[in-house]
């Protein structure tokens, strides 16, 4: 009768965390790919896709993002983009990273960035089963406009190591 009666709380218990989890990621709002993050260029843009991607949303806050190998001197977009097919594209902050992270070391002229994917995101897309999707490189990608001018100096830097999207 006990172990019957444990067996039922720990039921109940499991399914209103699951409800409230479920709750929770459909409330939380996405981040916004707002026209202010991207660059706005006459010249052909570049994308660059990451070194390498690390999904791990269960350790917490920024431990889902992109390490993205960038030459230096070139202007990007302040956010960068992950597209997952039949959703609409989702946006993340980029921030620089140094010359070595998560076992990947910059080549001379460049230098590593991080782009952050929401956790709450990620969680969603895990759930939804897409953690494939969200493993390519190739979805993952910031855009790069050229050398830096002084209409783009201050947004960082990037590079043409990529093939152009059409």
């Amino acid at each position: 009768m006990k172990k019957r009666f444990l067996f039922c709380r720990l039921f109940l218990l499991a399914l209103v965390t699951v409800l409230i989890i479920s709750c929770i990621l459909e409330q939380a709002p996405d981040f916004p790919c707002s026209q202010w993050g991207f660059i706005k260029t006459q010249n052909p843009k570049y994308y660059i896709h990451p070194e390498r991607v690390v999904i791990q949303p269960w350790l917490g806050q920024h431990h889902v993002y992109g390490v993205f190998m960038l030459p230096s001197g070139y202007a990007h977009d302040r956010l960068m983009t992950v597209r997952i097919p039949e959703n609409e594209p989702f946006c993340g902050t980029v921030l620089n990273a140094g010359q070595s992270a998560d076992g990947v070391n910059a080549q001379p002229g460049h230098y590593l960035a991080r782009g952050y994917l929401r956790t709450r995101t990620t969680l969603k897309l895990v759930i939804q089963g897409k953690i494939q999707h969200l493993l390519n490189r190739k979805n993952w990608q910031i855009g790069s406009a050229g050398r830096r001018t002084e209409e783009t100096r201050g947004r960082g830097d990037a590079g043409t190591r990529r093939k152009k999207d059409k």
